[in-house]
């Protein structure tokens, strides 16, 4: 392989990702297409008309007919890793040569960022849609297999161990365990029956593992990705570490499901009320940001702690919590405290903007000036701090997230003549309220359940939507449509099967005086939710000044 400059300015693990033969392919890729852009498809492919001539270049054999290139392992590989490692831009329907060609290869961490996300593209372009971890994880067992002793196993009774892995291994989840293990039948090679056989050849496409055909063995590359695969898994927590540990591990993960998942067998090792001391006692000696982390875990526990939240109730920093947690009455001045508490939180976590929208949903005032001096004059130790942060933020002239609304088309999938609504909501209300919205807009009774599905996550109400969903509550519509790529989508009434394809057209500037959410267009009048073949229900017409008088009726804060 040709790699422009020097390898030898890359050691150990970067160096392999620069040289392997996946990397090779991606390089080659970007050289034919930095010569002459390419129109790839919906799918973010190259086209039918090219792939031919793509296999030729790699010496891949192209099917006479074929589906998708995506189809193709030999061309959707390398394609997925040249476009990770910035060898590849997809513009505008266009493939066009990357930042990364020009001065290949980039330094060894972002080589190494580049070579992990283009692997972890094709594991899950080759997982089922529903399982989209399941290859990472089979990746992860087996390259952890390989990497044990056993030298007098064959290559076959370390696959067949790396398979009863899977079962054995009870910290990952019976689901994820039954994922991979079905994941793993896509790799089985019927020729030399031998399982994982597929698999060896993709690691050792992406040199993660090296060594004579029998005995492949994990490379320094290989036991790097094995440390960051068991990272972003996240795999449950040893149930020995001291509370502030499990916390700073558990902190790293941005979504509670994968933070749940880490705590979980840590959990389920005590006693509920030890549980809850010890987690908060760690938070008591924390930043906001993890003392929030410690508090929420703590509350998965629920009343089974009750001993624990009441002694907490009298310490200065998580009493707060424990006092609204057992429900004793709260002063302005805790109120207070706490959205100064998850504002600093929302600082050390995602930046002044999400702080700011914390201060601007939960503290007293009616202006924004009024609720940066309640924020300022707060019993928090952080509240200066967090005023002063707020202050310059809003002083530099940055747009801010209370400030905008996503202008949204809501459309009713598979339904003709075509129905569909474009509402205004502001990007800081969550999925909750964006379900309202929807109910008003299509005249739903809200009786049914719903789901919303945000990429390859689905959000709905606990306890009422099945399939073990996120709660609405917990993510914002301008996340949601950041998350899914502008376009998530929602379903109501799992029996009648509505459902609602949801599309953010742009971003726009609050009106002042404008009561959100608001419904600015329409198309089709209102369909007749219950019907039967004996009494055909009668559709209405779309009647938009009672539709966005229902909106004003939500009592958003905004």
């Amino acid at each position: 392989m040709d790699t422009v400059t020097s390898a030898e300015e890359l050691s150990g693990p970067g160096r392999l990702a620069a040289e392997c033969d996946v990397t090779g392919d991606a390089l080659t890729l970007a050289r034919w297409i930095g010569k002459q852009r390419r129109q790839v498809t919906a799918g973010k492919v190259l086209r039918k008309a090219d792939i031919a001539e793509a296999g030729t270049l790699l010496g891949v054999k192209v099917p006479s007919r074929v589906r998708s290139m995506a189809d193709i392992k030999g061309l959707n590989r390398p394609w997925r890793v040249a476009v990770s490692v910035g060898l590849l831009t997809i513009e505008k329907g266009w493939a066009v040569a990357g930042p990364a060609l020009g001065s290949w290869p980039p330094d060894p961490e972002r080589l190494l960022d580049g070579w992990l996300a283009g692997l972890r593209a094709v594991c899950a372009a080759e997982s089922y849609p529903q399982d989209s971890e399941s290859v990472q994880l089979l990746v992860l067992v087996v390259l952890t297999v390989l990497g044990e002793d056993g030298q007098d196993e064959t290559r076959h009774e370390r696959m067949l161990a790396a398979l009863d892995a899977l079962t054995e291994m009870a910290e990952l989840g019976a689901r994820a365990s039954s994922d991979a293990r079905r994941a793993s039948e896509r790799y089985y090679d019927p020729e030399s029956e031998r399982p994982l056989a597929g698999l060896i050849k993709l690691l050792s496409a992406f040199g993660a593992v090296s060594g004579a055909p029998g005995e492949p063995k994990p490379t320094a590359l290989g036991h790097w990705a094995m440390r960051r695969l068991r990272t972003d898994l996240a795999l449950p927590a040893l149930e020995g570490l001291p509370a502030a540990d499990l916390i700073a591990e558990v902190s790293k993960y941005p979504d509670w499901d994968e933070r749940t998942r880490v705590a979980r067998d840590w959990l389920a090792a005590r006693d509920p009320a030890e549980a809850v001391l010890e987690l908060l006692r760690a938070g008591e000696e924390a930043r906001p940001f993890r003392r929030t982390v410690a508090v929420g875990l703590a509350r998965t526990l629920e009343e089974a702690g009750g001993p624990a939240w009441r002694e907490a109730a009298q310490w200065p920093r998580t009493g707060p919590h424990a006092r609204e947690m057992t429900d004793t009455h709260l002063t302005g001045r805790d109120w207070h405290w706490l959205v100064v508490e998850h504002a600093a939180a929302a600082l050390e976590e995602f930046g002044p903007d999400r702080a700011l929208t914390q201060v601007w949903l939960g503290m007293s005032g009616e202006t924004l000036k009024e609720k940066l001096a309640a924020t300022g004059s707060a019993s928090h130790p952080d509240a200066l701090g967090l005023l002063h942060a707020l202050e310059q933020f809003t002083g530099s002239g940055v747009p801010r997230s209370i400030d905008q609304v996503a202008v949204v088309k809501v459309a009713l999938a598979g339904v003709r003549p075509a129905r569909w609504r474009r509402v205004e909501v502001p990007v800081i209300e969550t999925l909750t309220t964006l379900h309202e919205t929807i109910q008003a807009l299509f005249g739903w009774g809200g009786d049914h359940p719903h789901v919303f599905t945000v990429g390859a996550k689905r959000y709905g109400v606990d306890g009422l939507t099945p399939g073990g969903a996120g709660d609405a509550d917990t993510l914002t519509v301008g996340d949601a449509f950041s998350d899914g790529g502008g376009r998530i989508g929602y379903a109501y009434d799992f029996g009648a099967n509505w459902r609602h394809e949801l599309t953010l057209e742009k971003t726009a500037e609050r009106a002042p005086d404008a009561a959100y959410p608001l419904c600015v267009a329409f198309r089709g009048g209102q369909p007749a939710e219950h019907q039967s073949e004996e009494e055909p229900a009668r559709r209405e017409p779309f009647d938009i000044d009672a539709v966005n008088r229902r909106l004003a009726s939500l009592g958003s804060v905004l």
